[in-house]
C-alpha cells in the first residue's frame, strides 16, 4: 500500500489508533494510545509518532479501527460531514472549503465526510470550536482551544501538504459559511485577552 501522508505531517503530527465502540446506545470513536490505553485527547504524551502508530494498526487491523491525529500546537482541523456524493463528487460546500483553506485534505472513514488539517500560528479563539453549524456539517476546531482529534485514514483529495498559516482563511470561512462575527481584528497573532475578543 503506498502511504499517502504528506511528509509534514508524517514527521510532526501526534497520531493514536481508535476503536469504534457502542457507548449509551450509540457508536463512537474512542482514541487509543500506541500500548493499548485509552487516550487523553488532551495530553499530547499520549500520542505517538506516525511511524509508531501505524506500525500498530498494520500489526493489530483486528483490534483498531484505524489512525487518529491530535490536534496539538498550532493544528486545525476541519470536519465537514455528509459532502461526498454516491458518485464520489464533492458537494459544492466541501469543494469551496478545500479550494480556500489550500491545505492537505482527506476522505473521513465512512467516504461520506471531508477533513482539513492546516496550521494557524497565534489563532486564538476562546470556545471548544471556532465555529459549528450542525445544518452544513461544518465544524472548525482549533489547537490549544479543544479537546478533539480527527480520525485520520490517509485517503487524500489533494496533493497540498499541510499549509502552514490557514488562519486567515479560517477565519474567513467561520465568517461565510457560518455566520460566527468576524474576528479578525482579535484572533490572530497572540492577542489573547483583548476585551473585543470574546464569544458573542
Amino acid at each position: 500500500m503506498i502511504d499517502k501522508t504528506p511528509d509534514n505531517l508524517r514527521s510532526t503530527g501526534h497520531f493514536c489508533l481508535w476503536r469504534r465502540e457502542e457507548r449509551g446506545g450509540r457508536s463512537t470513536k474512542v482514541p487509543y494510545t500506541v500500548t493499548g490505553m485509552r487516550a487523553s485527547v488532551s495530553h499530547p504524551e499520549d500520542f505517538a509518532t506516525y511511524k509508531e502508530a501505524r506500525a500498530v494498526l498494520d500489526r493489530r487491523p483486528d483490534k483498531y479501527s484505524g489512525l487518529g491525529i491530535g490536534l496539538f500546537g498550532d493544528l486545525v482541523g476541519i470536519d465537514i460531514d455528509h459532502c461526498v456524493e454516491p458518485d464520489g463528487q464533492l458537494t459544492p460546500l466541501a469543494r469551496e472549503v478545500i479550494d480556500r483553506i489550500g491545505s492537505y485534505a482527506e476522505l473521513s472513514p465512512s467516504n461520506t465526510g471531508v477533513h482539513i488539517l492546516c496550521r494557524a500560528p497565534g489563532l486564538i479563539y476562546g470556545s471548544d470550536y471556532l465555529a459549528k453549524n450542525s445544518d452544513i456539517g461544518l465544524e472548525i476546531y482549533v489547537a490549544g482551544q479543544t479537546s478533539r482529534y480527527l480520525t485520520f485514514t490517509g485517503e487524500r483529495l489533494n496533493d497540498l501538504d499541510v499549509t502552514p498559516d490557514c488562519g486567515a482563511a479560517v477565519l474567513a470561512i467561520a465568517d461565510w459559511e457560518i455566520g460566527c462575527p468576524r474576528r479578525s481584528r482579535c484572533g490572530l497573532h497572540g492577542l489573547r485577552g483583548r476585551d473585543d475578543c470574546g464569544a458573542e
